[in-house]
């Protein structure tokens, strides 16, 4: 499933915030902060990864929002002279986009 995908990368930015903090970078702080944000967002990202798993028809909204969102910032890598990171993004925001669509038409979502 590509949102938990999505999840594990979160929190490895993460706990790779927290180590560039520790090691001393010149932004000590804001590495902090930006760890801080990347936890919050993988903890959201298990909570709809884990609604998603079990069916639940609340986690199909945020997910999809989610993936948009995502489609968006890929298309700003790849006019940011970074196409191999808004390729990845775009890609998986597809992927995971016409998958939950898919689940939500087929009725496989519960309450």
């Amino acid at each position: 499933m590509v949102v938990a995908l999505e999840t594990a990368l979160f929190g490895l930015a993460a706990v790779l915030y927290v180590v560039l903090g520790i090691a001393g970078d010149d932004a000590g702080a804001a590495s902090f902060a930006l760890a801080g944000m990347a936890a919050l967002a993988c903890a959201a990202l298990v909570a709809l990864t884990r609604g998603l798993w079990h069916g639940r028809r609340w986690a199909v909204s945020p997910a999809i929002t989610w993936q948009v969102l995502q489609g968006f910032v890929g298309a700003y890598f790849l006019t940011a002279s970074q196409p191999l990171v808004g390729t990845v993004a775009l890609v998986s925001a597809a992927v995971a986009l016409v998958a939950l669509v898919l689940v939500a038409r087929a009725g496989d979502v519960t309450r």
